[in-house]
């Protein structure tokens, strides 16, 4: 992919298109809902569920590298993105190159910040021994991939400059192997970062709707996916496009969607406490609507017993009532470290259906609680 050093040949196109406020609109509502959803995570861990880790910090990461992203695509539409190539003038042929340079450093450490929060998520909650031993797998890759991404975007001309203005003196190493191999590990690692968990919310022992909305986070994150690997496609057909500026623009929206996307896939993954807490406010507000007049008993008692008990179970949740579980009677004898464990229950973890294992250890069935050499099997 090289970009052309001056005006070309008037094309087939209308010299008056123009797709830049499409660029540009594309970038800011997508950021504006990627901001959205990291306002909405914090929320939700800081008083819902009280408590905020690592992985948290890396999806705040991931929105402020997304603030460059959204720059470096909006300064792509200002230097000329969405406008046929030889309507521009010499200075565009410059300007673009660099400001697509500085998009993507920000882009992929971006989608990296995504990556390792969710990774690490996995890493903290999950008591499947190979869904954990396949996370810091994944965590190390992601990690050395990108280091070596960041370099290579770093050394793509020595000196750099000349990425964007081809007249300096030195050479470039534009290698479209080395690009497609770097996307390729990038689609791999998402795929099987969306995998991992497959398997556990499967056999989670909880309602069939927490399996729905949980499985309907992983397949979105199965759609970024399939974003990548669409770019891949348009990429390669595009390569040596004699109009980038303007043959370009579909897939600049579609990178842009595509972090937006991934960004919003890292926080729904622990954002259930807060659709639990909405679903109630709705509900309250709809009866009051209806006249019901004063507070509803019934509705007081259940959201009262749910704080103390039941706080919805997510990816990433430990329950508010952590410490009085501790003393939980089972069977008229006090659960200890050894029996929690042999329940599937991990203190040092905040296992996303924690609450969940705790109901069941509070109210258990036949079958119901699982050693955790049988789950590890699962």
């Amino acid at each position: 992919m090289t970009f052309p050093s001056g005006p070309l040949p008037k094309g087939t196109g209308n010299d008056d298109d123009d797709l830049r406020p499409n660029v540009i609109a594309c970038a800011v509502v997508c950021f504006a809902i990627s901001a959205a959803a990291v306002a909405a995570r914090f929320y939700t861990r800081k008083f819902l569920v009280r408590t905020i880790a690592a992985e948290d910090w890396f999806a705040l990461a991931a929105l402020v590298l997304a603030i460059g992203s959204t720059g470096g695509t909006i300064w792509q539409a200002v230097a000329g993105k969405g406008r046929h190539s030889w309507v521009l003038g010499p200075e565009s042929f410059i300007d673009q190159p660099k400001a697509s340079w500085f998009t993507t450093i920000f882009y992929q450490n971006s989608l990296g910040c995504c990556k390792v929060s969710i990774l690490l998520l996995y890493i903290r909650i999950l008591t499947y021994s190979y869904a954990r031993i396949a996370a810091y797998i994944l965590l190390a890759v992601v990690v050395i991939y990108h280091i070596f991404g960041f370099i290579s975007t770093f050394t793509l001309c020595i000196p750099l400059a000349k990425f964007w203005n081809p007249a300096l003196d030195g050479h470039c190493r534009l290698d479209p192997r080395e690009m497609y191999a770097l996307i390729g590990l990038h689609i791999s690692t998402d795929f099987l970062i969306f995998l991992i968990p497959l398997p556990v919310v499967i056999r989670m022992t909880t309602s069939l709707s927490n399996k729905v909305m949980l499985l309907g986070v992983f397949l979105l994150g199965f759609f970024v996916c399939l974003i990548s690997i669409l770019r891949v496609i348009w990429i390669h057909e595009l390569f040596d496009s004699a109009d980038m500026s303007w043959d370009y623009v579909s897939i600049t929206n579609w990178t842009t969607i595509e972090l937006c996307t991934s960004i919003v896939c890292t926080c729904l993954i622990v954002m259930k406490p807060l659709a639990v807490k909405t679903q109630r406010a709705i509900r309250s507000r709809y009866r009051r609507s209806r006249g019901s007049g004063g507070s509803d008993p019934e509705a007081t008692s259940s959201s009262d017993s749910s704080s103390r008990v039941e706080r919805p179970p997510t990816i990433g949740t430990r329950p508010s009532g952590f410490a009085q579980f501790r003393n939980m009677q089972m069977g008229g004898h006090t659960m200890d470290t050894r029996e929690k464990d042999s329940a599937g229950i991990q203190g040092a973890h905040d296992d996303d259906d924690y609450a969940a294992a705790v109901r069941e250890v509070a109210m258990p069935s036949a079958g119901m609680v699982k050693t955790k050499e049988s789950m590890s099997d699962c």
